[in-house]
């Protein structure tokens, strides 16, 4: 069943009771199409949340970091009762099934030893993207990349979120294509009949960032660069699917196969272009995107041309292969410059045929999605291409410095007025821009002048019900690796309603790159690289918060 017409029937289901505010979350950045607004929030408002009725709630206590977002699902019965339930997945390959009105913990599992990494802040990288539940089956599936005689290895599992119980065991993720790009010339490449030269995933190269998607009756899995040294390290952007019923896999995509030419494909020119290498799908943790057409996505810093598809938004088909793709003009550029082209992933925009990417120049490109125009010299084909974060500065090779990074975007769809993308870059200010039939535009209103000086930048979402009450949420790192939340108004982001900095009872807590908040049932809930999630609400009599107690947290 389609994911769309679950989520409508899951919603419909549980709309008796006392659970009017509540939506499921079963995906990163709420939907499919990655917009990080949950549109059906009924309780906490811009008149509500204030420092005198808005605050810290309860931490939720996790073995490890928790860089992959919440997941939440309303009225479900666990242990014979009926609860909200959040889901919260560590770099400690842990699951948790949390009480989301209480805290208390539901259940717990682990699913085997995480792989130990020599990244800064990251000392495990277990469970590192966001899950996706298919509410259909009760199950959860995640992406955990285990120590196995110490070996790392990548496995998808697929969870009962009831039980914490896996029903069937856990696969392997290992595959290889047909091409002479880097690792070719290694010679085991499973399956065994694979066309050579060929090339084989290898798990030690890679890093599972993107969230899960579920689409077409499968799981698609995106993988991106280990080290974040893109230029040396040899690695490629893959995509995985693998059936939602059986865990057999059903495609594999490898975006930079190639160091040849290809006939009617544009040439790959080796200078500063990186044929057959790189082209990581990682964009800032947010997930592959789906509609009727295909499967979306958007790479970095890699080969283009001869059939490697670097700095560029591809439309795939249930096969994962490559139908339609835009590719900027400048890309060899991006490439010298380490500017992703696809660090901030995309938004398919409700009730429109657009896509919209962002990406680390703080550029924004507005496409058609049934024609996302290939690659024209000035980018005169697309839609719109907008400087939305001021630009960088040409530093060669010196990655991101003066550089406006676009990582996490939100979009509210509000068909009242205008709806409204919103960006807040690295070292830059909020900025809102309103969608005017098919391009973006500057809102009108001045920008909220507080910088997110922190990399990299600040993590949007937004709560609405429907057209009225829009808070845009943004988790914000400071330069000192500590992180604030902020609420903004979401018709007027000059208007900030209320930041935890303002508590001094909310202590000191640090930020995970590149999440989003996830807002529902009048809570806000906060991953961070503490080993805990944050839960923010209303305060009363009987949920008392600390809008501003001295007192520290029990």
């Amino acid at each position: 069943m389609n994911l769309h017409i679950r989520l409508s029937l899951l919603v419909g289901v549980l709309g008796c009771g006392p659970i009017f505010a509540q939506v499921p979350v079963l995906t990163g950045q709420y939907d499919v199409n990655r917009t990080g607004a949950n549109l059906n929030e009924t309780i906490l408002m811009p008149a509500n949340v204030n420092s005198s009725q808005f605050g810290l709630l309860n931490t939720l206590p996790v073995d490890a970091n928790v860089y992959a977002e919440p997941l939440y699902v309303p009225g479900l019965t666990v242990q014979g009762a009926v609860v909200n339930v959040l889901f919260v997945v560590t770099l400690n390959d842990s699951v948790y099934a949390f009480n989301a009105d209480t805290g208390a913990l539901l259940w717990q599992t682990s699913l085997g030893t995480p792989w130990a990494t020599d990244l800064a802040g990251m000392p495990t990288c277990g469970i590192l993207s966001t899950p996706v539940i298919d509410p259909g089956s009760s199950l959860m599936y995640v992406v955990a990349e285990d120590d196995e005689n110490n070996t790392p290895v990548f496995r998808l599992h697929a969870i009962n979120i009831t039980t914490g119980v896996e029903p069937v065991p856990s696969v392997v993720i290992q595959g290889s294509v047909p091409g002479n790009g880097d690792n070719s010339a290694r010679t085991a490449c499973p399956p065994s009949g694979t066309v050579q030269p060929c090339i084989p995933f290898v798990a030690d190269e890679q890093r599972q960032r993107p969230a899960l998607l579920e689409a077409n009756g499968n799981i698609y899995i995106g993988f991106g660069d280990y080290s974040a040294d893109w230029r040396v390290v040899p690695y490629h952007g893959w995509l995985f699917a693998y059936s939602a019923t059986t865990l057999q896999q059903t495609a594999i995509f490898n975006d930079t196969p190639t160091t040849n030419a290809s006939l009617g494909q544009p040439l790959c020119v080796a200078d500063l272009n990186y044929c057959g290498h790189a082209g990581g799908i990682w964009m800032s943790g947010r997930g592959p995107l789906a509609d009727s057409n295909g499967v979306y996505l958007v790479t970095g810093n890699g080969g283009f041309g001869s059939g490697n598809w670097g700095e560029s938004v591809l439309r795939l088909n249930a096969a994962a292969q490559v139908q339609d793709y835009f590719t900027p003009s400048n890309y060899q550029l991006l490439n010298s410059q380490d500017w992703d082209l696809g660090d901030g992933g995309a938004i398919l925009l409700p009730n429109t045929n657009l896509i919209v990417s962002a990406g680390k120049d703080g550029m924004v490109y507005v496409l058609n999605r049934a024609n996302l125009g290939h690659m024209v010299n000035g980018d005169t084909q697309v839609i719109e291409s907008l400087q939305a974060a001021p630009p960088c500065g040409l530093v060669q090779i010196v990655a991101n410095a003066n550089c406006y990074e676009i990582h996490t975007p939100a979009y509210w769809a509000n068909t009242a007025a205008n709806p409204v993308y919103y960006i807040w870059a690295w070292g830059d200010i909020l900025r809102a821009f309103d969608l005017v039939g098919n391009y973006l535009v500057p809102d009108g209103n001045p920008a909220n002048t507080i910088a997110a000086s922190g990399f990299p930048g600040a993590g949007l979402s937004i709560s609405a019900n429907g057209n009225t009450n829009g808070i845009l949420w943004a988790i914000v790192p400071q330069s000192t690796g500590a992180g604030s939340l902020y609420a903004i108004n979401a018709s007027n982001v000059t208007q900030t309603l209320w930041w935890s900095a303002n508590i001094p009872a909310d202590g000191t807590w640090a930020t995970t790159v590149f999440t989003q908040a996830v807002v529902d049932n009048g809570k806000v809930y906060v991953p961070t690289s503490s080993n805990q999630v944050r839960v923010y609400g209303l305060c009363s009599q009987a949920t008392p918060c600390y809008p501003g107690s001295p007192n520290p947290l029990p």
